[in-house]
């Protein structure tokens, strides 16, 4: 539950800051960017920088 509340956010700041990828992990309890992207994609099938890019596409 917890990790679905943080993956939420993420997506959140993915689209709404220019922050890169591992601010936004460290700044959501995650301590390794690497750990961060796995659950990212483990979860969502993509990358926090791939989904940043579609999110941008789909909103331009």
């Amino acid at each position: 539950m917890i990790e679905i509340r943080k993956l939420t956010e993420a997506k959140n700041l993915l689209m709404s800051t220019d922050k890169n990828v591992a601010e936004i992990g460290y700044q959501l309890g995650y301590n390794e960017k690497s750990y961060f992207t796995h659950t990212f994609k483990r979860k969502t099938g993509m990358t926090p920088t791939d989904f940043r890019e579609e999110m941008q596409k789909i909103l331009s």
